[in-house]
């Protein structure tokens, strides 16, 4: 895989809402029933989520209480804003608390990445952000607008999209009909098409696939076909969940490519969470997340030496 280019960020898209008209929830709703099956059709099969899909949103029982620590130095917003921040975020599940005054920040068009083991609260941060989590303390900011706990509904059409672990195919339906699913809030259907395009030009392999049933693509193609799927909204900063999760190490750097060509030809911010290293390679910032408080933050070359540090501690020394 291509290193990244740690310089500027690219270009951020046009303002929120400049290509979007109001969304029409009944053709919506008409749009989804054409896509499904009719009364005369074979229903598809029932499809089982196991909790595992879910990541750490059935958490494994006592986590710790950490002790407070003296605030980790972050650097502040730079001349351009930022897109995203979190102030003091606190939240977790029920009386267990996992996230535990957190604070980070990213900047429009840039790709962070926040690093963690398993139980650290990376994707507890991300149900935090979207409002699938409730945060009990602290402010989540997006492009300047408090959206602390409001809803996934209300966020996709401001621009803010997840794309969850577990990939979240609708695997009875066909490739084309699980990006068309991604851009139900956009009414122009000559930008659904260009969007369609857009897809197919960043990754081809699903223009070939379009009509093929999305459950009989490999593991690698399924985790591709859902970040894809996340950008057919238009989103300004994408959110991206353990993207490299059960793939194998080739799948993995293709699929980090992936997000890197979207960050550079489309100008989508990306917050990701990952325990591989090799996201470091496509982000311009990373944070180190522990025990639901962040450990240490790197740019620029810092992220080298952060890189060699996560694989002695993840791998062993002399991996």
């Amino acid at each position: 895989m291509a290193r990244r280019r740690r310089g500027s960020a690219p270009t951020p898209p046009p303002p929120i809402g400049a290509d979007r008209a109001p969304v029409d929830v009944d053709a919506h709703e008409e749009a989804v029933a054409e896509l499904l099956p009719g009364e005369d059709e074979e229903p598809a099969p029932t499809i089982v989520i196991e909790a595992d899909d879910y990541g750490d949103a059935w958490p494994e029982a006592d986590v710790p209480a950490v002790a407070a620590t003296a605030p980790l130095d972050l650097p502040t917003a730079g001349a351009g804003g930022t897109i995203l921040q979190l102030q003091g975020v606190q939240s977790g599940y029920g009386d267990i608390q996992v996230l535990h005054g957190l604070s980070l920040e990213v900047r429009p068009g840039e790709v962070v990445a926040l690093m963690g083991s398993n139980g650290a609260g990376k994707s507890t941060t991300l149900k935090t952000i979207v409002g699938l989590l409730k945060a009990n303390k602290g402010t989540v900011t997006f492009d300047g607008q408090d959206i602390t706990n409001s809803s996934p509904e209300v966020l996709v059409p401001q621009g803010l999209v997840l794309c969850p672990e577990g990939r979240g195919m609708l695997k009875d339906l066909t490739v084309r009909q699980n990006l068309e699913l991604g851009a139900y809030v956009v009414e122009d259907r000559s930008l659904i098409e260009q969007r369609h395009e857009q897809a197919f030009s960043v990754y081809p392999i699903l223009k070939e696939r379009e009509k093929q049933l999305a459950g009989t693509l490999s593991g690698g193609q399924q985790q591709m076909l859902a970040i894809v799927r996340a950008t057919m909204s238009g989103p300004r900063l994408l959110l991206i969940d353990e993207a490299s999760l059960g793939l194998s190490p080739i799948m993995a750097e293709d699929t980090f490519d992936l997000i890197g060509r979207l960050n550079e030809q489309q100008g989508v911010a990306v917050l990701i969470v990952e325990q591989n290293v090799l996201a470091l390679d496509l982000a311009h910032r990373a944070y180190v997340l522990e025990k639901g408080e962040i450990s240490q933050h790197a740019e620029g070359h810092e992220l080298d030496d952060l890189k060699e540090e996560l694989r002695e501690i993840y791998l062993g020394k002399g991996h």
